[in-house]
């Protein structure tokens, strides 16, 4: 699993190669964490070996991990550790 915070200066390209560098080595869940628009977007690998992405996760909402059932998370709880 993998949970990232993305900087202001992460670039959309950066963002996809990430996404794509996750995706081919088989990691099986990845958040993304954006500050900039306040959300988490929750990715999880498939049987086919494909990243599918849920809707955006928003403050007041929680997260809730595939991989590790008892991992739920607020997102604004998320979103304040970035300048930790």
């Amino acid at each position: 699993m993998v949970i990232e915070i993305l900087s202001p200066g992460n670039a959309t390209k950066e963002k996809k190669e990430k996404f794509e560098l996750y995706e081919e080595n088989g990691v099986r869940e990845y958040w993304m964490v954006d500050v900039i628009i306040n959300t988490v977007l929750q990715y999880q690998l498939t049987d086919a070996g494909r990243q599918i992405g849920s809707k955006p996760n928003v403050a007041g909402e929680k997260v809730r991990s595939v991989v590790i059932p008892d991992l739920v998370i607020d997102v604004e709880h998320i979103l304040q550790m970035e300048g930790e």
